[in-house]
């Protein structure tokens, strides 16, 4: 508790003492000043706490960290100062307990380490609530989330992401949510921010509801359900006589779980009763608020709950955070030689870019990856620490082999991230010498942290001040065991295979198809990779149970080279993309991991000093087909109540061949565009398209479209029923309000803040949900799409010709001026592409098949890698043509029967453009390969993308020379 006995000074009838007053590491309480460092009693905390609760309640407390010497300051005018030290204010919830009062409870909470963000930024408080004033450098980074919200019904079910400026917007719409984020990302940290808030809101008005925090790495199987647990937990910190059921039954309790992937459990089966177990007791006690939190690749059995995700930091994001932490100077030398490296994409984490700037202030080195990066702090807090002179002092070689001992027992036992202190230094004694030293050393470094545990009487319980600290430690000593040939398939294998796959159970409205159930030890071997001595033994041992965990190893180890490596892996994840036997989960996972190595199927080449990534072709012969849905065809979906959307009559059209994309555009396709000043180069666009990149809205715009719909709506009450039936109440709730607005100017710009975003790049394009390059594109205009062929078009021109197959040989497209064009299909080629000549329904044949496409049914609700639903594919080898993306077509949206020569496939024309195929976003009813949708040319959605043909005027064929032609057609 602070360290050995200093002299202890204590006025008792409260005589004020002029002037500073050094207690020499002691504590001093008076009329003036209270200083509490350590060598306190029970009774002198009880003191300070009484004088805090009556201090806090006021509303006019001021809080400093003091962080280089771990205390918290507080003033208020006209009462006694107040310092505390991290140890004695982290105490004062012990002392809460004995006084069995909720104010007390509450005004600890405020100042204890955790809550009040004493190593961790912390957001800045308006009015005169009682606030924490940051002292200078003080990180104010304020994690960025995203909602995500179930819209409509049936064939209008609709997901949105919502961009929030703080997590509380989600919590006022939800009373129970789930925030997900990676590693590192402020989860944790962002539940401590909502206790500190309502403690305070609590405190100081008596409204609002009674934070608990339940970190779900102690709920163990001791305990036979969650309000077991949580009873323990609030008599820990409220007294014994505490009634939570109570609270509970008037809703006056604020749940914050923290880490769901930190839950102990025996098997995946326990695991999952475990989960449910939460997930009723959230059904059972309605009229609270609950906020969990989970690592995003661990949420592999859902909770059922609207989820928010936590956003990486953006570059300038970034910027802020080295001008705060680091001198002027120094923050723009970090910045300058950050930007260009590959360690930007690690230190968009929160976490890992404070450690980041913790190293370069106190040593200016540059770690080359995550695991270098945590060794290099643990070097830096080792030399801090022999600074200090401690006398039992065993060196750092000795406290390294220490830790890494206890973070593999603790990643070992897979219960957890706790364990008792005796049980702690049991394990340290195999190290030889004072466990007892190493300890406390350890704790005194910050890379351990200490918590008491939920029952009063237990011993006391030691963890990793992080969990990655933990994962980090356990990593070397995964690699001291793989250089000694231990086998450890066992740690890697997780389901691969659709009969080992377990059952997700019932998915919610917003919980998507989670990823394979992790092993646990996926942070740790990515760690171990990227210290590995022998990388390429390391990694293909891996592979043979886990190409995707493989594969992240490679990506995240920081290696430079290895090319064959990545080959031999980018051809096994290709394979488990295309392989019916795995499972969809690991075929996704795979796709993803694929993505960012470099897929195979396209080619990488170079045009005047541009990148070009160019997709693999597939012929189609063309010839005469049936365009359209037939009468009986269309009696047939009356009767299943399915759309039929101006698809008759059937009828002939011609088609010349011509090659069509295997697959949807990519965003690393796309980027190549964007990286070559395509958003700034005028001749790609059509002058419509260049207006609308210019700010305009040829046509109206979005804008304009809604403002007509809400005219016909206040003039239609049969239409305003329609509304009613077929959107979701938070979008009627929306109409009405627009309707109940008579000013035109201020509807405009309600309306016109729903469609605002940057015209230099797609929407979405800084989404991590939509930034894998194996994606198809989305949020993309119609201009945007053309824009994309038109240059793509002048890239190819370039070269002398594309290696492309013909009828199963092999054949080089001479690419003359002229004589073919690169755009995007028109409505009758994509409906030829996707129905062929005998006409199928769907893409695949005709029946509907749940395990061909992206779909709402699916539940996977995001775009998935292009590719990984190989039971969807034409029988030609064409992918995602129904599911996944909608996808702009060439053709204006005009009635039935399609002729070539009427002008509907002029670009230059105006109107609205055809999309076909459905989307992740939609049902299988609009999936059928008959499909007609229709959008302005300025509309842009998550679900909406586009894919290239090329198409003859006149070509001629020559077989390929001995150079190597530009693309290729697996």
């Amino acid at each position: 508790m602070g360290g050995c006995m200093p002299h202890h000074i204590d006025t008792g009838g409260g005589a004020g003492v002029g002037g500073d007053v050094n207690t020499q590491g002691g504590t001093f309480i008076g009329r003036d000043q209270i200083i509490v460092l350590s060598g306190y009693s029970g009774e002198q905390l009880e003191l300070v706490l009484a004088h805090l609760r009556e201090l806090l309640t006021g509303g006019r407390a001021k809080m400093e960290a003091d962080l280089a010497a771990r205390r918290l300051h507080i003033q208020a005018p006209d009462a006694p100062a107040v310092t505390l030290s991290d140890a004695a204010a982290e105490d004062l919830l012990s002392a809460a307990r004995r006084m069995s009062g909720e104010r007390a409870y509450l005004a600890a909470l405020m100042v204890h380490p955790r809550y009040a963000r004493w190593a961790k930024q912390f957001v800045p408080l308006s009015g005169q609530m009682t606030a924490l004033r940051r002292p200078p450098g003080w990180l104010d980074a304020p994690p960025e989330f995203i909602l995500l919200e179930v819209h409509g019904d049936g064939p209008q079910r609709q997901i949105e992401r919502i961009r929030l400026d703080d997590v509380t917007q989600a919590i006022q719409k939800h009373p129970a949510l789930v925030i997900l984020g990676e590693p590192g990302a402020g989860k944790t940290t962002t539940l401590y921010r909502l206790g500190w808030q309502a403690a305070r809101d609590r405190l100081q008005t008596g409204q609002g509801r009674l934070p608990l925090f339940a970190p779900l790495a102690e709920y163990g199987e001791a305990y036979a359900s969650p309000l077991e647990f949580l009873q323990a937990l609030a008599r820990r910190h409220l007294g014994e006589g505490f009634d939570l059921p109570a609270a509970l039954r008037a809703g006056q309790v604020l749940l914050l779980v923290d880490a769901l992937n930190e839950m102990p459990f025996a098997t995946g089966r326990a695991y999952r009763r475990r989960v449910q177990a939460w997930r009723q007791f959230v059904q059972e006690w309605p009229g609270n608020q609950m906020v969990f939190t989970c690592r995003s690749l661990d949420y592999s059995e859902p909770l059922d709950l609207p989820q928010v995700e936590i956003e990486r930091m953006d570059d300038a994001r970034v910027q802020d955070f080295l001008s705060k932490y680091l001198p002027t100077e120094l923050a723009r030398q970090v910045w300058q030689k950050l930007k260009d490296r590959p360690l930007l994409a690690l230190v968009r984490n929160p976490y890992y870019l404070s450690m980041l700037a913790f190293i370069v202030a106190q040593e200016g080195r540059w770690p080359a990856n995550r695991a270098r990066l945590f060794e290099s702090f643990e070097q830096v807090l080792w030399r801090r620490e022999a600074g200090r002179n401690h006398p039992d002092w065993p060196g750092p070689e000795r406290m390294s082999r220490a830790l890494v001992r206890l973070g593999y027992a603790f990643q070992e036992r897979g219960e957890g991230t706790r364990l008792p202190r005796s049980a702690v230094q049991e394990i340290l004694a195999a190290e030889g010498g004072r466990p007892e030293a190493v300890l406390r050393l350890a704790l005194s470094a910050s890379l351990l942290d200490t918590e008491s545990p939920p029952d009063a009487q237990a011993e006391e319980q030691i963890r990793f001040y992080h969990h990655q600290l933990q994962e980090y430690f356990a990593a070397r000593g995964l690699l001291a065991r793989f250089a000694g040939g231990e086998d450890l398939t066992g740690l890697w294998k997780q389901p691969r295979y659709r009969q080992e796959m377990p059952d997700p159970g019932k998915l919610g409205l917003l919980d998507p198809l989670p990823p394979p159930p992790p092993t646990g030890w996926e942070e740790t071997t990515i760690l171990a990779a990227a210290l590995a001595d022998d990388l390429p033994a390391f990694v293909a041992a891996v592979q043979r149970v886990n190409p995707v965990l493989a594969g992240r190893c490679l990506l995240e180890s920081g290696a430079a080279g290895e090319e064959g490596l990545r080959e031999d892996l980018r051809q096994n994840l290709l394979a488990e993309t295309r392989h019916r036997r795995v499972h969809l989960r690991y075929r996704i996972a795979a796709g993803e991991v694929l993505g960012r190595l470099g897929d195979p199927r396209f080619t990488r080449l170079e045009v005047g000093g541009q990148p070009v990534i160019l997709p693999p072709f597939v012929y189609l012969p063309g010839g005469e087909f049936w365009m359209g849905t037939s009468v009986w065809e269309a009696l047939r979906l009356a009767l299943k109540r399915e759309l039929e959307t101006g698809e008759r009559p059937r009828h002939r059209v011609a088609l010349d061949p011509f090659w069509m994309g295997r697959f949807p555009v990519t965003r690393a396709e796309y980027a190549c565009f964007v990286q070559a000043g395509g958003y700034d180069t005028e001749r790609y666009w059509t002058p419509a398209g260049w207006a609308w990149r210019r700010g305009e809205d040829p046509g109206g715009g979005p804008v304009d479209d809604v403002i007509k719909l809400l005219r016909t709506l206040r003039q239609d009450p049969a239409l305003r029923r329609q509304v009613d039936r077929y959107f979701s109440p938070q979008q009627v709730e929306v109409f009405e309000m627009l309707l109940q607005i008579e000013d035109e100017a201020q509807l405009r710009k309600m309306v016109g803040q729903g469609y605002e975003r940057e015209r230099d790049r797609p929407a979405y394009w800084q989404d991590s949900r939509y930034s894998n390059p194996a994606q198809p594109v989305v949020g993309v205009t119609w201009y945007e799409a053309l824009a994309y062929c038109r240059w793509l078009a002048e890239m190819m021109m370039q070269e002398e010709g594309l290696r492309v197959k013909v009828e199963g040989q092999a054949e080089m497209l001479v690419l003359e001026g002229g004589q073919w064009q690169v755009g995007l299909p028109t409505e009758a080629q994509w409906e030829y592409a996707a129905r062929g000549p005998a006409g199928r329904r769907y893409p695949w044949g005709q029946r509907w098949q749940a395990e061909a496409a992206n779909t709402i049914e699916s539940h996977i609700l995001r775009p998935t890698p292009v590719g990984v639903f190989p039971e969807g594919e034409t029988p030609e080898g064409i992918a995602d043509l129904g599911g996944n993306v909608w996808e702009w077509t060439g053709s204006l949206y005009r009635p039935y029967p399609y002729r070539a020569g009427d002008g509907r496939d002029d670009p230059e024309a105006s109107g609205p453009r055809v999309v076909r195929g459905g989307s992740w976003n939609n049902n299988r009813r609009l999936v059928r390969a008959a499909i007609r949708g229709w959008d302005l040319p300025c509309y842009f959605f998550n679900y909406f993308g586009f894919r290239v043909v090329l198409s003859r005027q006149s070509w001629r064929r020559r077989q390929p020379p001995g150079k190597k032609g530009l693309g290729s057609e697996s």
